[in-house]
């Protein structure tokens, strides 16, 4: 689960392509992005847990609520709806349906299309606070819920080299911890920092 926070952590567009199945926590990571296609001819998102019979972590909850109408997502969570490309059109989960020879140019495009919005330094942290604002809460529960009051998992505390090894290879998302996201308009933005204000001349 700790990698769902990290496309809510780029302060950055993120596009999923979705060429195949996205089920279950592959459903999870691609509703983490900011934008997803799908392939039109093969394929489907879903919820599978209450199919196989486990639960659903509350941060994933919240992130399909955050996506989908009461009724469709209602009918994600308790009946395990399968979402094809076109009907994720419709309902708003998705911005685009794509053949399977256009799926990978056209995301590139979108990104392309988006990345102006974060452009340089100003416009990375500009992106990153209006997306905390958006959706900065569910990196919160996501966080929380991997690292609750910002401690490793016991199974990590009993395990030095592993708890080690993961910070070395993600101090990036580690940084997040304990993080206390400020949703205020104005420019505020993660971890303290903040865009510089024009003075007003008297």
């Amino acid at each position: 689960m700790p990698a769902f926070s990290r496309p809510l952590q780029l302060p950055m567009p993120t596009i999923a392509a979705i060429n195949g199945h996205a089920f279950g926590a592959g459903f999870m990571f691609t509703a983490c992005h900011d934008y997803r296609l799908q392939r039109e001819d093969r394929g489907y998102q879903c919820a599978i847990e209450i199919e196989i019979g486990v639960g659903i972590p509350p941060p994933e909850m919240a992130m399909f609520r955050l996506h989908l109408q009461d009724n469709d997502w209602y009918d994600t969570v308790m009946g395990a709806k399968r979402w094809n490309a076109q009907a994720s059109v419709r309902a708003g989960l998705n911005s685009k349906a794509c053949s399977s020879e256009t799926l990978y140019q056209e995301s590139l495009e979108m990104a392309e299309q988006q990345s102006k919005f974060a452009r340089g330094v100003k416009g990375r942290l500009l992106y990153m606070s209006i997306k905390n604002q958006a959706k900065g809460h569910l990196n919160r529960q996501v966080m929380e819920y991997n690292y609750p009051n910002g401690k490793m998992p016991k199974i990590l505390q009993q395990n030095p080299d592993a708890a080690n090894e993961l910070k070395e290879k993600y101090p990036y998302l580690l940084s997040h911890r304990n993080e206390n996201i400020h949703a205020l308009p104005g420019g505020n933005i993660m971890g303290g920092f903040q865009l510089p204000t024009r003075q007003s001349k008297m």
